[in-house]
């Protein structure tokens, strides 16, 4: 490297991290944005490697950082992130694979559209997380698909209570099962 390139080398690759992450959080250039996923994987600073993710917002990037990053602070930051990117998606198919219990009950409480809200309750096996659900559902036909996954009798008795205030025709619906 030349002591030209030296001297005009990019904040963003600095060997200050406070010069490395004020650049990663406000700067705007091509090469810049484009090194984000690098940054994510190889910088030396979980502070410029969180700044960096949090400028990513593609869907799929998001996941590959979820996978394959080797920092569990990052993984579980990128899935945060993703996870509410989906809960604004119609793309099912996109979660099909999903083996994430908090992802998926974020997604089936949270999603914007009720086919990914499907999805999410049709992967779930939790009988806890499934009776929560079900008690602050509002949706009739998302209800009998919660309601069909519950086969415990214990978790069914649990939410009968909270069902009996909050929505009379479903608890009696529990009534008769």
């Amino acid at each position: 490297m030349s002591i030209f390139n030296w001297f005009n080398k990019p904040k963003w690759q600095s060997p200050n991290e406070q010069v490395r992450l004020t650049a990663v959080q406000t700067d705007t250039e091509t090469d810049l944005i484009n090194a984000l996923p690098e940054i994510i994987a190889n910088d030396t600073s979980l502070k410029v490697r969180k700044a960096a993710l949090s400028r990513i917002d593609d869907a799929q990037l998001l996941n590959q950082i979820c996978e394959e990053n080797d920092q569990q602070e990052i993984k579980k930051l990128a899935r945060k992130k993703w996870t509410q990117h989906m809960a604004k998606s119609e793309d099912t198919h996109a979660i099909k694979n999903l083996k994430d219990n908090e992802a998926l009950a974020f997604l089936a409480a949270s999603a914007e559209h009720g086919n990914m809200r499907a999805q999410a309750i049709s992967q779930l096996e939790q009988q806890g997380t499934l009776g929560d659900l079900l008690v602050k559902e509002k949706d009739s036909e998302i209800q009998q698909l919660i309601l069909a996954k519950i086969t415990q009798d214990s978790t069914l008795q649990r939410i009968s209570k909270s069902l009996k205030k909050k929505n009379k025709s479903l608890s009696l619906i529990l009534f008769f099962i």
